[in-house]
Order: structure tokens, then sequence, then C-alpha cells
């Protein structure tokens, strides 16, 4: 799901029914509003759009989902979740109770208590947009690049 976006809530069912998802068959989704094509994952616990913002067609998204669900090892997983910052309590627990190792990314969070999270300090100081912005117009460096990454993923 690297460079695609789900919604939270639909992040989350895909992410405890994964293996289900990822089996199901992916369709065209006409009704919406963006430049880019968007699916659907539909399987019995119910439905996940995915926005293939990087993708001109439909055809080729799907082309590429159906190269990469092949190297999933469903032993060998991280999810990284941008919930933006204040996520709620809701979204906070449904991303605790996952069965992968993980890191949701927002602010203003108890880490005591969410340990899987990490407050931003892009996102403490006020920041709203996605990480990918780049932090201003003549700016070679994104909020994202603050980060050491590879640490996260210990």
């Amino acid at each position: 799901t690297i460079e695609l976006y789900i919604n939270n809530d639909e992040f989350l069912l895909y992410c405890k029914h994964s293996e289900d998802f990822i089996e199901s068959e992916r369709e065209y989704s006409p009704n919406n509003d963006f430049s880019y094509p968007v699916g659907e994952l539909k399987c019995e616990h119910g439905i996940v759009k995915v926005n293939f913002m990087h993708y001109e067609s439909f055809e080729s998204a799907k082309s590429c989902w159906e190269r990469r669900k092949i190297r999933i090892d469903f032993k060998n997983i991280f999810v990284l979740m941008n919930a933006g910052p204040n996520v709620n309590e809701d979204i906070l627990k449904e991303f605790s109770s996952l069965k992968y190792n993980k890191v949701l990314l927002s602010s203003g969070i108890n880490t005591n208590i969410y340990s899987d999270c990490l407050n931003l300090d892009c996102y403490e100081k006020g920041f709203k947009g996605p990480l990918v912005k780049y932090r201003s117009s003549v700016s070679p460096i994104r909020y994202l690049d603050e980060y050491k990454w590879l640490n996260i993923f210990k």
C-alpha cells in the first residue's frame, strides 16, 4: 500500500483482514471525483477503497497491485500508518490491536498507553498537511525527510 491512500477506518479493516482483501478482486470505482483511478477491494469483511494517486489508469494500478501482492510475506509485515494530527481514540485502540509490527504517526498521543505510536514534531507544531509536502515553496526538504525512518522500523 506504499504511495496509495486508504482512509484510516478502511486501512485498519484492510490490516485486520489483509489476507482476505489481498485475495479479493480489485474493482474499478467509477463514483469518484478524482483525476486518478480509485479501486475497491471487496470481501466478506467489507469494502476498502484504494486511491491510486500515482497511476494514470486503473488497469496499470491493478497490474502493479497484482505484481506486488505475490511478494507479501504475512509473517514479516510492518504497518506504518500516518493518521495525521490529533487522531481519535477509536483509531488508536483499533491500531493497537493489530497483530503486526506497527507504528502510527500522529501527535498528542500518550505513548505510555499507546507504545506503537510516534508523535511527530511537525504535527506537534501545528502542521496539518501530508508528510510528503515540502516545508516551503523554495525548500527541497519535505516534512517526512526530517525523520530517521530506519530507526522507526526496528
